[in-house]
């Protein structure tokens, strides 16, 4: 079958799905007939004693181990989770036993059975579950860490140990996995009745994030011995900070290596595989198949491994979800175009280039907000500190800095709205932006004005903390751009090689068609996948050098751009093959 009638079908298929969901989304009543029939089935298939001991069997070795890792679902939560992974691990075995069946019978390939076993080792997920959410707490412990020891000392401060601080956090969505953290600490201290010295020493005891593990053995030990707490942690919060800064240097060190090697993936090693069409072999043909599924695959990989080592301030800010409509829109693009065109590459470029500007204009909106919002902080606090050295309250502060004070108009309104709700005796000023720093920055305002703790030095202390993060981010803006100038240059390189090949193969056999060097040919159909190389190619550094650079991938306006200038040196590749011929050839 050929490259385009498959891609035919899988854009059929693909619209069908779309129009089913939409359909879903109108129509609440099917997708409340389709749980029913789903629930029933599941009912059937569970409820069996084999299928029931075998549920137990992975709950009684995994609910320890989900809890210990900081999990915040129940028992019962896990227990339903783990039975909806075991059922669906049943559902996809049986389909991948049939199609390998049918699959058996159509190749005559009785290796091709062993497939289906393959869908029933679903039922391992929750242990691979459990250790990426194991993994994650550690790495992401560290990210909350020196926002959490700066709430602590405000609590401490006002005389209040660091339950307290455990209790505020639990209440409010600030921290994800101190939240989860908090919770089981205070479940020891209220339930089992422990003292605060050794909950903090058991809960040490279960993690590998050093820092984390040092600052409650620490406190605990200091809390045994009555040592002065609140000295302890500004140390802590200073060494906090510059374990903030190591890690955003190597983080710097280790984007520019994934720079390097995301240059060589995907400009570099598309060259070759492009430069290899001169022999026009069917080997070649199917490298560029796979380089192009490969650059597919590497792209999601890299965004796995830049998430893992990137360190955040917090949790990091809400995402926006791309809608329904920018995917269908997308999906209808690219079924429109194949139509029209019949090319593959040019009904993927219009398709992504689609979905990246509706996408991107969001996204990009969102990020001017967060800048806007941001890049006032500091100001606003030493600000904030100057009045409360005067006298005033937090409140008053708030109130005063919004009139003498010049801000962006975004943050001023941000502030006309908390201070309505100070008119009207609201009880507490926190925003929920979305914005993870901001938020967090209100809500230890917040904490100061109610607590009676927060003096001048850790207002100042505060602002430092947030200018310190704000730099280190803008450094990797500035060490990783150079990365994303090579995005729009790379579709030029890739054109002027592939117009040199194809000039090259037209000079030896005059023919312009069916270009042939030697006995063999480079068909349409392999230039087509040289093209839709070259776009996917172009996506996924332009996607890639943007990520590393801004640690979000919601503007993707620069890939749309990047692929902008692929499709047009593609469209005239033919003129510029012209030219280059010309050129070597002498006429």
């Amino acid at each position: 079958m050929e490259p385009n009638q498959v891609l035919l079908y899988v854009m059929a298929l693909t619209t069908l799905v779309n129009m089913v969901i939409l359909l879903l989304d109108r129509y609440p009543n099917l997708i409340k007939r389709q749980k029913m029939v789903k629930f029933n089935l599941k009912e059937k298939i569970v409820n069996s004693p084999k299928i029931r001991k075998l549920v137990y069997d992975i709950a009684a070795d995994l609910i320890p181990r989900y809890k210990n890792a900081g999990v915040e679902k129940g028992s019962e939560g896990l227990l339903d989770y783990i039975e909806q992974v075991v059922y669906n691990s049943i559902i996809l075995g049986a389909l991948t036993l049939v199609v390998s069946a049918i699959l058996t019978l159509i190749f005559k390939n009785m290796f091709m059975i062993f497939i289906g076993l393959t869908g029933f080792l679903t039922i391992f997920y929750p242990y691979i579950d459990y250790l990426a959410i194991k993994g994650e707490r550690d790495k992401a412990i560290n990210n909350e860490l020196p926002f959490f020891i700066f709430t602590t000392y405000i609590y401490q401060e006002s005389g209040q140990n660091i339950d307290q601080t455990f209790n505020h956090v639990m209440g409010r969505d600030i921290f994800r996995w101190i939240r989860t953290e908090s919770k089981i600490i205070l479940t020891d201290l209220m339930i089992h009745t422990q003292n605060l010295y050794t909950s903090l020493r058991a809960r040490s005891s279960t993690t590998k994030a050093v820092l984390y593990r040092r600052f409650l053995d620490g406190y605990a030990g200091l809390y045994a011995t009555g040592g002065n707490l609140l000295r302890y942690l500004e140390h802590q919060l200073q060494i906090i900070k510059q374990d903030f800064k190591a890690r955003n240097t190597s983080y710097i060190e280790k984007a520019l290596m994934i720079s390097e090697v995301n240059l060589i993936l995907t400009v570099i090693l598309p060259t070759v595989i492009i430069g290899s069409a001169s022999i026009g072999s069917q080997a070649t043909s199917i490298a560029q198949i796979l380089t192009t599924f490969f650059l597919i695959v590497y792209t999601f990989t890299v965004v796995l491994v830049i998430e893992g080592i990137k360190p955040k301030m917090g949790t990091g800010n809400v995402k926006l979800k791309p809608k329904m409509l920018e995917i269908s829109l997308a999906t209808t693009m690219l079924l429109t175009s194949y139509l029209l065109s019949n090319s593959i590459w040019f009904s993927t470029a219009i398709s992504i280039i689609t979905f990246a500007f509706l996408y991107g204009y969001r996204g990009k909106r969102r990020l001017q907000e967060i800048e806007e919002l941001e890049e006032p902080l500091p100001n606003f606090i030493r600000n904030i500190a100057d009045y409360k050295a005067a006298g005033k309250s937090i409140y008053q502060g708030i109130a005063l800095t919004d009139k003498e004070n010049k801000y962006n108009k975004r943050f001023s309104d941000l502030l006309n709205q908390i201070k309505n709700r100070l008119t009207f005796n609201a009880t507490n000023v926190n925003p929920t932006t979305g914005i993870w720093l901001v938020d967090y920055v209100f809500d230890n305002i917040d904490l100061m004005q109610k607590s009676g703790g927060g003096n001048t030095d850790i207002l100042m202390e505060l602002a430092n903390l947030i200018e310190d993060t704000k730099t280190e981010k803008d450094r990797v803006k500035k060490e990783t751009s150079l990365a994303t100038y090579l995005t729009y240059l790379s579709p030029l390189l890739f054109t002027f090689v592939t117009a040199s090949i194809f000039a090259l193969a037209e000079i030896v056999t005059g023919n312009i068609t069916e270009t042939q060097i030697l006995p063999l040919t480079i068909t349409q159909t392999q230039k087509e996948w040289i093209y839709q190389m070259i776009i996917i190619a172009t996506a996924s550094n332009a996607f890639i050098s943007k990520y590393v650079q801004e640690g979000t991938y919601e503007n993707t306006i620069p890939i749309a751009l990047a692929l902008v200038i692929a499709s047009v040196c593609v469209l005239e590749m033919e003129h510029i093959t012209q030219i280059i011929r010309n050129v070597i050839g002498g006429t």
